[in-house]
């Protein structure tokens, strides 16, 4: 048995908190920073339309991430997901995540999702999936119950994310939305706890903005989203977010859906969600992971070019009087100078070239003057 510490129970004694059947897909009014479940198995629900590969050239208003791994549904949406966060990054500095190569769903990156062995040696498809739930009006009990100690450590993803813990109220593959977040980070301190794994939650739009979607996927961060599929006005599942587009006047986010083709990125309307509007967005979360013993590089600083105020407008190594003509067709905007000429007419250096730097030039060829710079 676990330590249940998930938002949903601590909530229960304050809110009424929704309890899904697996026969009964209907709307439940939701509060919106109370913790959602996912509900969703390995193939999408009845009516929900195919995606298909997008043809059309990626054009200026196509943001799309490359490099993020399709992996499809393990063991719940969530996992997977979280799973094609994780295995993004292996691939992108910080190898030690997954072991072999994870841009592709090996038997390694199952495991890193979520680990399964024999009834005898069991991990947490044992442990947690099995009995196999299959209609009952609550989840069939598994070792996330009492007695405590007969489950396995936590190995995988699937694990720290609590998915289909009957002792949380989740069915085969469910998952909670408050422990996304901690999948990641409880993952990542087991695999490499040399590095700094973070999260941040955004709820519906008013926090999940067009704009952070913008900032995380330009700066080459995927997203996972909680995204109600068909439409109903209920959560039903986790989605990894890697792209955003106007197309035809209309904002949409590109994700990778855990169904088939698992590599075929989706593109849907970003909206919050609403009864009517399928894939409208409940939630999302943010990922972050820095190695503390990388050298912070030094910036560069390219120095400028040196403004030199002599009064040498027409550079031809002499300041006469076509020179204070120059100034004072500058100060006029009548001449639009080079950045050398700007320099060399601003005979007094105050970044500005006046009517009075031109007079000022026309005093040093007089011989009764000078400019800030001499004419070497």
């Amino acid at each position: 048995m676990r330590t249940q510490v998930i938002l949903s129970i601590c909530l229960i004694a304050a809110v009424s908190f929704p309890v899904w059947s697996m026969a009964d897909d209907v709307t439940i009014p939701i509060t919106q920073f109370e913790p959602q479940q996912s509900k969703t198995g390995p193939e999408p629900p009845p009516g929900v339309l195919p995606k298909a590969p997008d043809l059309r050239p990626l054009d200026r208003a196509d943001n799309l991430m490359t490099g993020v791994p399709g992996y499809a549904w393990r063991h719940g949406c969530g996992p997977t997901a979280v799973g094609m966060v994780v295995g993004y990054y292996d691939g992108y500095g910080f190898p030690e995540l997954i072991p072999g190569d994870a841009s592709t769903q090996t038997t390694a990156v199952n495991q890193a999702m979520a680990s399964q062995n024999t009834v005898s040696d069991p991990l947490h498809y044992e442990d947690y999936s099995l009995p196999m739930d299959s209609g009952q009006p609550a989840p069939l009990p598994d070792r996330s119950e009492d007695p405590p100690g007969d489950e396995h450590p936590d190995d995988s993803i699937a694990d720290y994310m609590h998915t289909s813990w009957s002792s949380n109220g989740n069915y085969y593959g469910w998952s909670y939305s408050s422990r996304i977040g901690l999948s990641f980070t409880g993952y990542i301190n087991q695999m490499a706890p040399q590095y700094q794994a973070t999260y941040q939650n955004y709820y519906s739009l008013s926090s999940l903005t067009w704009e952070v979607l913008m900032g995380e996927i330009d700066n080459n961060r995927p997203m996972v989203f909680l995204v109600d599929t068909d439409g109903n006005g209920g959560t039903d599942h986790f989605v990894t977010i890697v792209g955003y587009r106007d197309s035809g006047g209309y904002q949409e986010y590109g994700c990778l859906d855990t169904w088939s083709p698992a590599s075929v990125v989706r593109w849907e309307r970003f909206r919050s969600m609403a009864a009517g509007s399928p894939w409208g967005i409940w939630g999302g979360t943010r990922f972050s992971i820095v190695d503390p013993m990388e050298p912070t590089p030094t910036p560069t600083v390219t120095p400028g070019p040196v403004c030199i105020n002599h009064g040498d407008v027409s550079g031809d190594g002499l300041i006469t009087a076509e020179d204070a003509q120059m100034a004072f067709g500058i100060a006029l905007e009548m001449i639009t100078p080079t950045p050398e000429e700007a320099c060399a007419a601003d005979c007094n250096g105050d970044d500005i070239v006046t009517a009075g730097d031109a007079q000022a030039i026309f005093a040093v060829v007089m011989g009764t003057g000078s400019c800030a710079d001499p004419l070497l």
